[in-house]
C-alpha cells in the first residue's frame, strides 16, 4: 500500500475510533501513564502516520530521547526473549508480555510521562481504556483495558482485515527504529498478523 493510501485510510479509522472511544466511560486522564509500560505492537502500515508525525512534528531534543529510550527498551526485549532466530510471535507478543511485568522502561514515546505522538498514536493506544481504579493500574501496569474498547478494537481489525489480507504487527520500537534510523541489530520475528 502506497503512503498517500494509508494516510487516507488511517486519518478517518482514527477519527472514528477517537470519536467512539470518547463516548465510553473512562478514568483515563492526561499525564496517567501506567499502560504506557505495556509492550506495543504497531499494524505495520501506521508506521507510515507515526512516522511522518515524528519526523515533521517533533524537535530534535525529542527525537533524541526517543532514540535513547528506544535502545534501552530494545536491550531488554533482547535480554528477555530468545536467542533463537526468528522469534515466534509467541515469542515476541505472549512471552515477552509475561517477563516484562515490572519492564523498568515504558513505550519509548513516553516523554516527561506524556506520550509524545499523542495525535498519532497507533490503534492500539487509542482502544486502550479503563473505567474503574487508577490503583489497580498503577499495581498492574499490563492489565487488560475496558472490555468494550477491546471488542471495538477487535471490530476495526476485521475492517481492516477485510480490505487487506492480512494485518500484520511489528514491535512498537521495531518501526521506531526504522522510523529515526536508529543503527541497531534488531531481532528476527515471524511475521505476525493480528
Amino acid at each position: 500500500m502506497k503512503p498517500n493510501q494509508v494516510r487516507n485510510l488511517l486519518k478517518p479509522l482514527y477519527y472514528r475510533v477517537d470519536n467512539e472511544i470518547a463516548t465510553y466511560p473512562k478514568i483515563c486522564t492526561r499525564g496517567c501513564f501506567h499502560c504506557c509500560y505495556q509492550p506495543i505492537e504497531l499494524i505495520v502500515f501506521e508506521k507510515v502516520t507515526l512516522g511522518d508525525f515524528i519526523k515533521n512534528q517533533l524537535d530534535h531534543e525529542t527525537k533524541q530521547s526517543i532514540k535513547a529510550n528506544t535502545l534501552k527498551w530494545l536491550d531488554f526485549f533482547d535480554s528477555n526473549t530468545s536467542d533463537v532466530e526468528p522469534l515466534t510471535a509467541d515469542d515476541a507478543y505472549v512471552q515477552f508480555r509475561e517477563k516484562s511485568e515490572n519492564i523498568p522502561y515504558p513505550c519509548p514515546l513516553l516523554i516527561n510521562n506524556e506520550c509524545s505522538v499523542y495525535k498519532a498514536r497507533p490503534l492500539t493506544c487509542r482502544t486502550h481504556i479503563v473505567n474503574d481504579s487508577v490503583e489497580l493500574c498503577m499495581n498492574d501496569k499490563l492489565r487488560d483495558g475496558d472490555k468494550r474498547a477491546m471488542v471495538f478494537r477487535t471490530e476495526k481489525v476485521h475492517e481492516l482485515k477485510s480490505q487487506f489480507r492480512q494485518v500484520e504487527i511489528i514491535p512498537l520500537p521495531y518501526a521506531i527504529v526504522d522510523i529515526l534510523e536508529i543503527k541497531r541489530d534488531l531481532k528476527r520475528i515471524e511475521r505476525s498478523a493480528l
